[in-house]
């Protein structure tokens, strides 16, 4: 017999405290790999899910307009194009 799931209400994101994204970035600049620094950061305040910044493709990323769109998301919303 098959039953109606309950609909669960969305996760609340967790924010690093300012003490968390001062150490990722001391850490990332110790290891001496400055350049991963970039991707934490923007990862950061972008607001993407982690499956949606996974899936971002160089062809997604428009340099020129300051912009990238997120082709499927999980919020069921397609192609958004988001201004950086």
């Amino acid at each position: 017999k098959n039953q109606k799931l309950k609909e669960q209400p969305p996760k609340m994101r967790r924010i690093l405290t300012k003490k968390e994204y001062d150490l990722l970035r001391e850490v990332s600049f110790k290891l001496g790999h400055p350049e991963i620094w970039d991707l934490i950061d923007w990862y950061c305040h972008s607001g993407m899910r982690k499956t949606e910044a996974h899936k971002i493709k160089k062809e997604h990323i428009n340099l020129e307009e300051g912009t990238y769109y997120i082709p499927d998301q999980k919020n069921d919303e397609k192609n958004q194009k988001l201004k950086t």
